[in-house]
């Protein structure tokens, strides 16, 4: 299981998990869940930006529909040559060229930190889902809060994460 640092640091800054003795999950943990949310494609086709060289039409930048991309992305060409940008930006998905690229296919992972997020928190909260709210020395102590406020954190990154897509078949159609 290959561990990309960016993302698993990414991740851990969403759910407040702090690196090193204090963390709640090891990065192996962490890579199973953004795995788990993991969008594997290939000879997908990028985006063109067009800009104007010295007064020619010119594809320098190319950007593909969804970000948080793995570091060993595959550029090609049509032929099916290897790419290799000038600069990449893999949390939005854009590389930029030195030079007019006519078409860029891109083979790889991307992955949706928000949602592996989600499923860290939510985990969390079943840790913490027997904690229990007590009164001592006329105070009072609410403990229980903590899963319901992991709870509704998650349920804003689900709706940040990736929008997934089902098909549903009448089987007695057919």
């Amino acid at each position: 299981m290959a561990v990309y640092g960016a993302l698993v640091d990414r991740v851990r800054r969403l759910i407040n998990d702090p690196v090193g003795a204090e963390a709640i999950w090891t990065d192996d943990e962490i890579q199973e869940w953004l795995d788990a949310h993991r969008l594997d494609v290939a000879l997908l086709p990028l985006q063109p930006v067009w800009s104007t060289v010295a007064g020619t039409a010119a594809a320098l930048e190319y950007v593909a529909p969804y970000g948080h991309w793995a570091p060993d992305a595959l550029l090609q060409d049509s032929s099916g040559a290897e790419l290799l940008p000038e600069s990449a930006d893999l949390l939005v998905g854009r590389w930029h060229f030195a030079e007019h690229t006519p078409q860029v296919f891109l083979t790889g992972k991307s992955y949706d930190p928000y949602a592996a997020a989600a499923d860290a928190l939510e985990a969390r909260a079943a840790q913490v889902a027997l904690a229990y709210d007590f009164s001592a020395d006329g105070a009072t102590f609410q403990r229980s809060q903590q899963g319901e406020s992991l709870l509704r954190l998650a349920q804003q990154y689900r709706r940040r994460s990736r929008p997934t897509i089902a098909r549903l078949v009448r089987e007695d159609t057919r």
